[in-house]
């Protein structure tokens, strides 16, 4: 048997020095305020770019993320105040300087490793028990940001991060007949060999908001006024942030639930919809929310799962959150706990799930006799490439034919070998002077693909009416 070693793309393996690019040689000998030489650029994304830097007096190694300090709507200050404010918390990363360099805005973060979103891809499962402790760090995590009054409004997994010690394996691609596809190792292979399951960290808070008044504590309230302009990241965003409503507290945890089940089940309903702009994106994906039956889209996981999305939901907007009862029912869903029955769906029957634990395997035999069950929804590829690299997401900067191999896909050795050589010869070398960021237009992440060219006449939101309202948009054809 062949097999190919992945070690080309780099990018996927989470080894800082993998990810790193060589500076380009105007970029040598860079010094950030006397105190940091720059290393490598490590990402990019929609507010900044990244570096590696390590500190001249104590050698430690740091992440260093900058912005233009012309750009239109600067986050970094704020960012640097909301780790202030959280420093010491529980998946907290330490701020360690905010200040300007050149024409940039710039804060020294600790450098961390590879994401929750990158963990998913690289390996070929998520035992429940791994979610679960995930799960109840990241609800941890939560209340001290809501407890310091504010809520970070764009949970995804691209934005917790673990520790920079823990390392994802190269993948391998291995076949035969010249037909070839990588060989994902398990999560419990890895978890092994970072010596259990890692502390989180939560990282991008240029999104983060007061849900109380800092001074006076007390809270700000909901207003009446639904607003157009969407929060966050539509695959996990809550029905009322969808709605227009006011992000609070429940809204953290409801995405926070999304998040958890998109780790057990592989995917969501609503993820790889397609829509002709962003309005038509949240509101086809708020549609699909809503008449998605949430036993139905548990049914064969354990209750606590269910209890779990359900509590969240149906929290109000200023109440306190119960968070040791959501990591009870967590921890309750594990084999044997009080919430571990498994959710039958409303139209009849279960669904077969993947191995239930790591400690538990046996609990494989659960059997697949839903027959009304939309199957269909599960079976959808994620769009985990969404051509954006933000600076605490490790990077998804390859091009877009890899991306028809990584999922698992089959490939010819010698079309394998053809993208090697592409992705080799498109290398360049680029650095802190290079602003090459500064020359390119944004081009955001979404969760929905773009149709390009409509076949019908109807107009895209905006085109041709720069003070179109929303409401006032044609009719879709999938409406």
């Amino acid at each position: 048997m062949a097999s190919y070693r992945q070690e080309a793309f780099g990018v996927h393996n989470a080894s800082i020095d993998s990810t790193r690019s060589d500076l380009s040689m105007n970029s040598h000998d860079v010094v950030i305020a006397e105190e940091w030489t720059v290393l490598g650029k490590i990402g990019e994304g929609s507010f900044g770019e990244v570096f590696e830097v390590r500190d001249i007096r104590t050698k430690h190694h740091y992440a260093i993320k900058r912005e233009p300090i012309k750009m239109r709507h600067p986050q970094l200050k704020h960012e640097s105040i909301m780790y202030d404010v959280l420093a010491g918390g529980p998946g907290i990363p330490q701020c360690h300087w905010y200040g300007q360099h050149e024409e940039f805005n710039c804060i020294v973060l600790d450098l961390l490793g590879p994401s929750l979103n990158q963990l998913r891809q690289t390996v070929l499962d998520l035992p429940l028990d791994v979610v679960v402790e995930l799960g109840c760090q990241m609800v941890s995590t939560m209340e001290h940001i809501h407890n310091c009054g504010l809520v970070y409004r764009d949970v995804k997994p691209d934005n917790f991060l673990f520790p920079a010690s823990c390392h994802l394996p190269e993948l391998e691609m291995v076949g035969e007949d010249n037909v070839y596809q990588y060989d994902k190792p398990t999560c419990a292979k890895v978890l092994r060999q970072w010596g259990g399951i890692p502390k989180l960290h939560v990282v991008d808070f240029g999104l983060t908001s007061w849900w109380r008044d800092p001074k006076t504590k007390v809270p700000y309230p909901e207003t009446k006024k639904h607003s157009k302009n969407k929060t966050g990241t539509a695959r996990y965003a809550s029905l009322n942030v969808h709605r227009g409503k006011t992000h609070a507290r429940r809204d953290d945890l409801e995405s926070l639930a999304y998040l958890l089940l998109d780790l057990v089940l592989g995917n969501l309903p609503w993820t790889g919809i397609q829509a002709r702009n962003s309005r038509a994106g949240w509101d086809r994906m708020r549609r699909l929310k809503e008449e998605t039956f949430m036993s139905d889209l548990c049914a064969g996981l354990p209750r606590g799962l269910l209890e779990f999305v359900e509590y969240a939901k149906r929290l109000r907007f200023a109440e306190q959150p119960d968070y040791d009862y959501m990591r009870r029912l967590l921890r309750g869903s594990l084999h044997g706990g009080e919430f571990s029955a498994l959710v039958r769906s409303p139209f009849g029957g279960h669904t077969n799930r993947r191995p239930y634990s790591l400690e538990n395997p046996e609990l494989e035999h659960l059997e697949a006799d839903n027959k009304n069950r939309a199957n269909g929804f599960l079976m959808q590829k994620p769009n985990q490439h969404e051509g954006v690299f933000a600076m605490d997401d490790m990077a998804n900067a390859l091009p877009d034919q890899y991306n028809q191999h990584k999922e698992g896909s089959f490939a010819s050795a010698s079309s394998f070998h053809k993208l090697v050589t592409k992705v080799r010869q498109g290398e360049k070398r680029v650095g802190w002077n290079t602003h090459k960021h500064d020359q390119l237009p944004w081009r955001p992440a979404t969760d929905w693909q773009t149709i390009e060219q409509p076949t019908d006449n109807l107009k895209q939101w905006g085109e041709d009416e720069p003070q179109s309202d929303w409401a006032s948009s044609a009719k879709l054809p999938w409406e």
